[in-house]
């Protein structure tokens, strides 16, 4: 759920900056937006997405596991502007090299 909620806002993004040619804000400085993404269990949250970070040549996303629920101890994952995927296996909240990926073996 929470990856493919990801790539959606992943796509919004990429259309904000062709349509702006940044990514924090429009070009009449009103600042970004992520969409609601379209998760099929409506009204039942396991993530939490947010933008990270952003700036005008670019943004993390990240989904962040809601603590009441079975995933909560799953860590973190990300994506960037790149492309670059990342999954805080180990919930210690830093990315290390080998979990740049969403997969259990990278």
């Amino acid at each position: 759920l929470a990856q493919g909620d990801l790539m959606f806002i992943t796509q919004h993004m990429e259309r904000f900056y062709s349509a702006n040619l940044r990514y924090d804000q429009t070009r009449d400085g009103v600042t970004v937006q992520l969409p609601v993404a379209g998760s099929p269990n409506k009204g039942t949250r396991y993530y939490n997405l947010s933008l990270e970070t952003v700036s005008p040549g670019g943004y993390t996303l990240r989904a962040t596991p809601v603590g009441t629920r079975s995933q909560a101890n799953d860590g973190f994952i990300e994506i960037d502007h790149t492309g670059r995927k990342a999954w805080d296996r180990d919930n210690s909240g830093e990315i290390t090299d080998s979990e740049q990926c969403w997969a259990k073996q990278c």
